[in-house]
């Protein structure tokens, strides 16, 4: 809910960058809320501040290492990357490449065709 749009662009980084931090700490012990967080950073990668939409990715890159099933991760960002509106579009490939890097050897072949 913070990262709605009634709160400042400050106060979304600093969430943003606890949740990285928690993610680092904790790693395995935050997998039953894999989808709230992953649901979370794919929201941040929409906002309309650039910072936010950085810490956004750092946080998404961090948590693919905790994924095992990846391909609808990988889906939504690539879906991200046709968005219409440069800055994001922008950012969802800056997304797409990091949690690729990390998480990229857990994709389906099928996925890694469709998306090459």
């Amino acid at each position: 809910r913070v990262l709605g749009e009634r709160y400042t662009p400050s106060i979304k980084e600093a969430c943003l960058d606890t949740l990285s931090l928690l993610i680092d700490k904790v790693k395995v012990a935050l997998k039953p809320f894999l989808s709230q967080l992953q649901t979370t950073f794919m929201k941040s990668l929409n906002d309309g501040n650039r910072e936010v939409r950085n810490k956004g990715v750092i946080a998404l890159t961090k948590l693919v290492s905790l994924h095992n099933r990846v391909d609808n991760l990988f889906t939504d960002i690539h879906h991200g990357t046709k968005n219409e509106n440069l800055s994001t579009r922008e950012t969802m490939f800056a997304a797409l490449h990091g949690t690729m890097f990390i998480g990229g050897s857990n994709m389906s072949d099928n996925l890694a065709l469709s998306i090459a």
